[in-house]
């Protein structure tokens, strides 16, 4: 199946997500992708004004499935959330993973259920980091797949992409440009 239309979620809480999502405005042109931002202080669900279907609906964390607009989501091929990683070794990375649970579900989702994704489509996409960041001279973060371990449980393929692990990483503008600059690219070349 190929994917023809593509959705970028984010928190408005989240620094990393707001740092990849204000660095892929610059690439929306393509109207192969849109983007919508969860806005956890107001609880409001909130589609930026490009759109041309503006809604607002409950919100909150992106890793809790009860906070997503499924109806909406239902209407994309493809659902990548732009999100903070945290880690314990604190560690600066740049990390993908698809979504679900092995076993307990203390982060969203469900437990022992895992999410739709694409195994092509994480590859292209970590290749595609991967090159980027060697590119714009990212070395010092860690480029990085990780196994599944939270929710949101959805009924559409989906891939979390990340920047981590502290507050100075989240916001760092290199590493957010990289991460847009990836999804935007494998969005225009994904078949």
């Amino acid at each position: 199946m190929a994917y023809q239309k593509y959705l970028v979620v984010a928190s408005k809480e989240d620094k990393a997500g707001i740092n990849i999502t204000t660095n892929l405005s610059q690439f929306q042109d393509s109207n192969k992708f849109d983007f919508y931002l969860i806005d956890t202080e107001n609880k409001k669900f909130s589609v930026p004004e490009t759109s041309s279907d503006q809604k607002e609906v409950p919100g909150g964390e992106i890793i809790f499935t009860e906070n997503l607009d499924l109806e909406k989501i239902n209407k994309y091929d493809f659902i990548i959330f732009a999100s903070k990683h945290v880690s314990e070794k604190g560690e600066k990375s740049l990390t993908i993973h698809p979504v679900g649970n092995f076993r307990q579900a203390e982060f969203g989702g469900e437990k022992e259920k895992l999410g739709k994704s694409s195994a092509l489509f994480q590859k292209e996409l970590f290749v595609n980091l991967k090159n980027n960041s060697e590119k714009y001279n990212l070395k010092e973060y860690n480029i990085s797949l990780e196994a599944t371990h939270h929710g949101p449980l959805i009924d559409k393929p989906c891939v979390f992409i990340e920047i981590g692990s502290s507050e100075n990483e989240w916001q760092n503008r290199k590493a957010g440009f990289i991460i847009a600059k990836t999804i935007n690219e494998i969005i225009q070349e994904f078949k």
